[in-house]
């Protein structure tokens, strides 16, 4: 079995080069736990800079994203 890890509707090369290898599509979820509600008063852009590459939180939940 190969697992080599989610990849976004959009990466196209990268799902092809996988599907190559005998992958199989999955479901996968992320699980967040906010510790500190403080980062919800975060904008997307202020998530992006202080945790680059990481996935911190969907910005839909962020209160900047529910004023819009």
């Amino acid at each position: 079995m190969v697992e080599l890890g989610g990849t976004w509707v959009t990466q196209e090369g990268v799902y092809r080069f996988k599907k190559r290898w005998g992958t199989e599509d999955k479901p996968y979820f992320y699980y967040t736990r906010v510790w500190d509600e403080k980062i919800m008063d975060c904008t997307k852009e202020q998530l992006l800079e202080e945790y680059p590459h990481f996935y911190v939180l969907p910005f839909a939940n962020l209160k900047s994203e529910n004023r819009r």
